[in-house]
């Protein structure tokens, strides 16, 4: 598949370098519409910021490598997760609140909501949330379904977004929300037939 590696890499301060077998892949928000957040990673901490994750996916449905996905960074928070995690941030606004002077959808910091659907369900405190479009959607099964062959990783996907305790033991596919109940992403909006259609297709075909 098309990977930009080079737009938006991350130097050797940014993770750490030595290679583990990798066993999940793990999905989270960017809580931002676009890639500005990148720049954030770049400057927090002099430069060696190194909660960030391998990959994006920018709404238009490109993806981005920030570095190599045999390395590790701290984005877990869990030394031993960390080394054997694939880690995906799918760029997306996340949680929203309706501005009741406007009517319009605002994030977390009070950026204007840019997507066109608004996704209503409460979870975890919220009431709305930014939506996935279908070139993400497309993109996200792609990569994983890549990153599952390349790294041989078990076509596994845990498919919700709820707490699950026996997240860190699971090989496949999770998203952060399954580790602890303080994530949010990835939000109730996010389709994971996309990625268990793409996964079970691979299995029919072997």
């Amino acid at each position: 598949m098309k990977i930009d590696k080079n737009s938006y890499s991350l130097s050797d301060k940014h993770f750490h370098s030595e290679k583990y077998k990798k066993r999940k892949i793990v999905l989270s928000n960017s809580l931002c519409g676009d890639m500005k957040f990148f720049r954030g990673w770049e400057l927090r901490r002099n430069g060696t910021y190194k909660k960030v994750t391998h990959f994006s996916v920018d709404t238009n449905g490109k993806v981005y490598e920030h570095y190599n996905p045999t390395y590790h960074s701290e984005f877990m928070g869990s030394e031993q997760l960390d080394k054997e995690t694939i880690t995906i941030n799918i760029v997306n606004q996340g949680w929203l609140k309706k501005d009741p002077n406007t009517n319009k959808y605002k994030d977390w910091i009070g950026n204007i909501y840019k997507g066109i659907d608004v996704f209503k369900k409460e979870w975890r405190g919220h009431f709305f949330w930014a939506s996935y479009n279908k070139e993400q959607m497309d993109s996200v099964g792609e990569l994983v379904d890549f990153l599952c062959d390349r790294y041989k990783i078990e076509r596994n996907s845990l498919s919700h977004n709820v707490m699950f305790t026996d997240a860190p033991s699971f090989n496949g596919v999770l998203s952060r929300s399954n580790f602890s109940r303080k994530y949010k992403d990835v939000s109730p909006s996010f389709d994971f037939g996309t990625i268990d259609n793409k996964l079970l297709k691979e299995n029919i075909d072997d």
